[in-house]
């Protein structure tokens, strides 16, 4: 079985490098079982560490709004990346009512 030389060089140049990137649902996945789980628990530990700071239980307060703000931070970003994932394959988006 021979191959010609146009019919590689054609498909080489048709080739899409980014469509194996937007059909693989890896990072997809990584953000929905990962990236938002870790935000709500961040956000979570922060919250409850600054009910203890209030109630006086520990004396010192030290990283509880820095940890309250990445994991609303990082809540925000899957967000936003679920959203633009979602517009890039709406078959609706072009459709005005």
């Amino acid at each position: 079985m021979s191959i010609s030389e146009g019919s590689v060089k054609s498909e080489i140049d048709n080739a899409n490098p980014t469509a194996l990137q937007e059909n693989d649902p890896f990072w997809f996945t990584v953000n929905k079982r990962l990236i938002r789980p870790v935000g709500l628990l961040l956000f979570v530990v922060g919250i409850f560490m600054e009910i203890i700071f209030d109630l006086g239980v520990v004396e010192h307060k030290r990283g509880s709004g820095t940890i309250i703000f990445v994991g609303l931070l990082l809540i925000l970003i899957s967000v936003i990346y679920e959203r633009y994932r979602e517009w890039l394959t709406d078959p609706y988006k072009g459709v005005y009512r």
